[in-house]
């Protein structure tokens, strides 16, 4: 069982990034996290851009943050860009510098 706060979907920007804010406390919860943030059109609301194929900078944040924030699980359309994000965010945990 993974818990997903299902970004997107009729939700407002606000709605969104307040769930990505409170990814930590979702993750209390003992259940891994999974995000689908890719492409949404909240990271088009936030940077400008309109057209989702070419949101690639704003999803690879976003996979970045959701890592440091707790989610465990990516669903992403950039693969090769996910996993070089997840690097940085694995190297900056504090878990991995101990």
């Amino acid at each position: 069982i993974a818990l997903d706060p299902g970004l997107g979907f009729g939700k407002r920007p606000e709605h969104n990034l307040e769930l990505m804010r409170a990814l930590p406390e979702l993750r209390s919860l003992g259940f891994p996290l999974c995000l689908g943030a890719s492409r949404k059109s909240f990271l088009g609301h936030l940077s400008g851009e309109t057209r989702p194929e070419q949101r690639g900078p704003e999803s690879v944040a976003a996979v970045a943050l959701s890592a440091h924030l707790g989610a465990e699980l990516h669903r992403v359309h950039d693969v090769a860009g996910a996993r070089a994000a997840l690097a940085l965010a694995r190297a900056l945990s504090p878990a991995e510098r101990a």
